[in-house]
């Protein structure tokens, strides 16, 4: 029986043929369909509208507090004692 002697260049071939066909085998993600896309933009769009409503109950907040520090000098105002 013939005894045969593995060549460094197949080796060198095959362990580059395995190296390079590691990207082709990745799995890549998928894209994701419509109906997810369509639900992260709905949820977007609520937090948006959510931090708008926020910003607005802040914003009459803030004026109602003002209007309450110039009732006293309007009082006054109107009193002539000013």
């Amino acid at each position: 029986m013939r005894r045969t002697q593995s060549s460094p260049l197949l080796a060198l071939v095959v362990v580059a043929l395995l190296v390079g066909a590691g990207p082709c085998l990745a799995n890549d993600a998928a894209p994701a369909p419509q109906a997810e896309l369509a639900d992260q933009l709905k949820e977007l769009k609520d937090g948006v509208a959510d931090a708008r409503v926020k910003g607005d109950s802040a914003w009459m907040l803030i004026s109602s507090a003002l209007v309450m520090l110039m009732v006293p000098g309007l009082a006054l105002f109107y009193g002539g004692m000013v």
